[in-house]
């Protein structure tokens, strides 16, 4: 019994030992730079003025999201951070020491704050870019959401008291898109507003530094866009009004149709919100499973995977890394808008 109580012994040490991390791996950990996929970094306030821009739908006020344990002020991560970040210990100390080297910092203070954090690059999902948010470390997601609203959504918005403030910042924003295109009104047909809006609007992110648009479409609707009837949307854009689901869904998909394959000559990633989202009506059946019937490899693949021995290539993460990553989405994958949505989705039970 006492050689077994020995052995059992050493083999706690053994898993302590085990338990603790090389020094050297840790510190090879340590030094990799991150990149960040999915953000909504703050501007800097432009003359005294809160940066507004940070999402095209951020949270409804009415509808704040519910105190979760995270969150909790005596959460005690809160004073690691502060201590990581500023040096601080108490939430007043963090309120001074972040002030302090936002003004020894002005326009780098965003950069700063990615040092800190061990980021190297951030994909910024932003109406537009701010004061401190430009490349190499800063890349914009340009939201393409705006573009699926052409007419009356009050039908729409009538839904929820969400759908009230998500349809009236968007009509907020494609009112925005077209001041900057030189309009006030969208065009009387869809041909005019795919050919005048639509493009027009898509080029102007990608000159603006865009590397993808981004769909929050899971807030509005559901995600399984159906490939479309061009003359039907057609007839339904030319008759205005305040379309219900059944004419607005349809409609949207020809737009939405016509973004994924302008995003895709412009080399532009398309990503999607799906999952989770704040307010008190987002529906957690807006999942992935919507969208995956429409994207498909290309065969033969442009790799092929082999038994072992097998030796992954390290990836290199370099400033570049953002466009990159739209140019290897777009030439491995591809919208296939011309497949059904996938009916075994729960989403697909959401339909007008």
């Amino acid at each position: 019994m006492r050689r077994l109580g020995w052995a059992f012994a050493a083999l706690a040490a053994a898993a302590v030992a085990q338990q603790a991390a090389d020094p050297a791996l840790l510190a090879a950990v340590n030094r990799m730079r991150a990149v960040d996929n999915h953000a909504h970094p703050p501007a800097l306030p432009t003359n005294g003025a809160a940066d507004t821009d940070y999402d095209a739908l951020p949270c409804p006020p009415a509808e704040p999201i519910p105190g979760t344990l995270l969150l909790r002020a005596d959460n005690p991560i809160f004073p690691r951070a502060w201590a990581a970040l500023f040096g601080a210990h108490t939430a007043s100390e963090e309120v001074a020491a972040k002030a302090r080297i936002q003004r020894e910092q002005g326009a780098n203070y965003p950069n700063w704050v990615l040092d800190k954090l061990g980021i190297e690059t951030e994909l910024a999902n932003r109406v537009a870019m701010g004061p401190g948010l430009a490349p190499p470390r800063f890349h914009w997601v340009a939201f393409a959401d705006p573009l699926l609203v052409p007419l009356d959504a009050s039908v729409l918005a009538s839904d929820n008291p969400d759908h009230k403030f998500f349809f009236g910042r968007e009509t907020a924003l494609l009112q925005r898109t077209l001041g900057a295109l030189g309009m006030r009104h969208p065009p009387a047909t869809l041909d005019a507003y795919l050919r005048e809006v639509v493009v027009p609007a898509l080029e102007r992110d990608k000159a603006q530094g865009a590397v993808a648009v981004k769909f929050e479409a899971a807030y509005l609707r559901p995600l399984n866009f159906e490939p479309p009837n061009m003359g039907d949307a057609a007839a339904i854009y030319a008759a205005g009004g305040a379309p219900g689901k059944a004419a607005y869904y349809p409609l949207q998909d020809a737009i939405f149709h016509a973004i994924a394959i302008e995003a895709g000559k412009l080399g532009l990633a398309v990503h999607f919100h799906t999952g989770f989202g704040c307010g008190s009506y987002f529906d957690p059946r807006r999942q992935p499973c919507a969208v995956d019937g429409r994207v498909q490899r290309p065969q033969p693949p442009p790799y092929e995977f082999r038994p072992a021995p097998w030796r992954p290539r390290p990836l290199r993460l370099d400033r570049r890394l953002a466009r990159r990553q739209a140019q290897r989405l777009h030439r491995y994958f591809r919208l296939d808008l011309a497949r059904p949505a996938r009916r075994d989705c729960p989403d697909a039970a959401d339909l007008p």
